[in-house]
This record gives C-alpha cells, sequence and structure tokens, in this order.
C-alpha cells in the first residue's frame, strides 16, 4: 500500500466501538467476552472497504483486558479477533492487530501476570509504535480512529 511518493499510508482503528458493538447492556465500555457477543457495527465493511481501494493498511490497535479481569480467556479472545477477521471478508480485511491484555488495576485483576502499567495500554503509544516498526509506516501518512479519549 504506496501512495505517489511511495510512503505506506495507515489507518489505526480500535476494535471495540469502531469495527464492533460495546456490550453496552453490561456497561458502558464492555467489551465481547465470547463469539457470540460479536457484532459488527453498521456500515464497518463498506468503509474499510475504501480504505483498502485508497490503499491504507487496516491496523487494529486495542486494550482488552477481559483475560486479566477474568472476564474471558484466552481462547475466547483469539476466536474473537478470527470472527471479526471473518465478518470483515477479504475486501475488508485487517493487516494488523495488536492487542494490549494487561491492566494496571490490581482491585480488577484475577490473573496475577496480567497485573502491569504497560506501554503497550492505549494511550500509551506502544501498540501503534509497534505497528509503525512491523509494517515500515511514517507517523505523519497515519490516522487513528477511535471512540474515546484514551484512543
Amino acid at each position: 500500500m504506496l501512495t505517489g511518493a511511495g510512503v505506506k499510508r495507515a489507518v489505526f482503528l480500535d476494535r471495540d466501538g469502531v469495527i464492533n458493538r460495546l456490550m453496552l447492556d453490561r456497561g458502558p465500555r464492555e467489551t465481547p467476552r465470547t463469539v457470540a457477543d460479536v457484532a459488527l457495527l453498521p456500515g464497518v465493511v463498506e468503509g474499510l472497504q475504501q480504505l483498502k481501494a485508497a490503499e491504507f493498511l487496516l491496523l487494529v490497535v486495542t486494550n482488552q483486558p477481559n483475560i486479566a479481569k477474568g472476564k474471558t480467556t484466552w481462547e475466547d479472545d483469539a476466536a474473537i479477533t478470527q470472527r471479526i477477521h471473518d465478518l470483515l471478508g477479504s475486501e475488508a480485511a485487517l493487516d494488523g492487530v495488536y492487542a494490549c491484555q494487561h491492566h494496571p488495576d490490581a482491585a480488577q485483576v484475577a490473573v496475577p501476570e496480567l497485573l502491569k502499567v504497560c506501554d503497550c495500554r492505549k494511550p500509551a503509544p506502544g501498540l501503534i509504535r509497534q505497528g509503525l516498526i512491523d509494517f515500515e509506516l511514517d507517523l505523519s501518512a497515519c490516522w487513528l480512529v477511535g471512540d474515546a479519549d484514551t484512543d
């Protein structure tokens, strides 16, 4: 994906609330815990197809603390990501997914090894930085789409 000047362009996308719906019946920022919870937001496939047609790479950067909180498993988290890939299809395919499973609040963490203040939990830049490195991107040719100030 190159622009006319040979610079790769990318859109970094939050996952929950941008690509798929939040589980608002469980709380204001609750995210899918199982594959059955996954539902794409209206217009997402078409919007991502348009970005792909405009030669943007599509990279997800997402905080996923449900494993740390004991609300879901590693297997369910992987299955949720796969389900999103399947629903998007090849014409709106994601080029990369970067997820932080850590959580900094000991009172909320059920999996001790995931209790961590890290550089990958947004709004820290670790996930974006890794995408920039992996895809050899120039930050000035990238955009971020999120649904919260922490994005």
